[in-house]
């Protein structure tokens, strides 16, 4: 066999192997278990303080994503 076909498919097989051990392995980030963070399930309550200009807002990398829920998790 040629051996760039046989690079092109060992990098293939390690790149796919990474992303099934990073799908495997990958934790959500958990929400703190205090009484401001029990309130509620509602997302615009989040919003209320991680908001753009809030006191507690995102962080500029973080996805532009206002379902908190997808990602996040209760800390229990």
């Amino acid at each position: 066999m040629n051996r760039r076909v046989v690079l092109v498919r060992t990098l293939m097989l390690a790149l796919v192997g990474g992303l099934v051990f990073f799908t495997v392995t990958h934790q959500r980030p958990k929400v703190p278990a205090d009484a401001d963070h029990l309130k509620s399930d509602d997302p615009q309550a989040c919003l209320s303080c991680h908001g753009r200009g809030k006191p507690h807002a995102r962080t500029k990398n973080h996805p532009l994503n206002d379902h908190c829920w997808e990602c996040h998790e209760r800390a229990r």
